[in-house]
């Protein structure tokens, strides 16, 4: 079993992909090779591909989406029920419910493309874990570690491997009640979401409904 780590993250090996695939393959007894979809040519990588056996796709999700980038590679990509395929998908929101389309599209591509199924792992709640302290993410990185070296020994995603990474599926009333009376209080701030809006002037329009009727 020859595995390829793919990092499908625009920010290639600056953002919170590149942490996660480093720290998944260093614990494996044989960390297999990371290649980075921005930097390749989508029909050269597709190519490269075929030298492996099993494909761990590793990217962010952007509004219930996969990056254009990663579609772009799939497009590139043969039918071959000897290859297997698993996807490892990390994003802010804390709610496993936000990735539900993005995984029925990864099943459904899977399935069409004959691939053998490695399994999903979707971590809700990771946003900004490149810019924290190395203490701050000490459990979160011990998870990453003990997936990869999981998957080593079953050559998949298998359940307890998924359990490491559960959040909340949806909240409940109840919680989206404590949610936004904390909000209120100001005890509770979308930091990185904020500085962003902030940074591209774009702050004040953040209630904007441009579709809406």
């Amino acid at each position: 079993m020859k595995t390829l780590i793919i990092n499908g993250s625009p920010n290639g090996r600056k953002g919170n992909t590149e942490v996660f695939c480093q720290k998944f393959a260093s614990g494996m007894q044989a960390a297999p090779e990371v290649r980075h979809i921005v930097e390749e040519d989508a029909a050269d990588l597709a190519a490269y591909m075929e030298n492996f056996d099993h494909w761990l796709f590793f990217f962010p999700m952007y509004v219930n989406a996969m990056p254009g980038i990663v579609k772009r590679l799939f497009e590139q990509m043969q039918p071959d029920p000897q290859k297997g395929i698993g996807y490892f998908v990390q994003y802010g929101f804390e709610e496993t419910a936000q990735s539900d389309y993005l995984r029925a599209i990864l099943k459904n591509f899977t399935a069409r493309m004959g691939y053998q199924d490695l399994g999903i792992v979707v971590a809700g709640g990771m946003a900004g874990v490149r810019y924290m302290p190395e203490s701050m993410n000490k459990k979160l990185f011990g998870r990453l570690q003990m997936a990869g070296m999981l998957y080593e020994q079953a050559g998949a995603f298998r359940e307890e491997g998924v359990r490491l990474f559960g959040r909340v599926h949806q909240y409940s009333k109840a919680q989206l009640g404590r949610i936004h009376f904390f909000k209120k209080l100001g005890l509770s701030s979308d930091i990185f979401w904020n500085r962003m809006l902030k940074s591209n002037n774009a702050f004040h329009k953040r209630f904007d409904k441009p579709f809406g009727a």
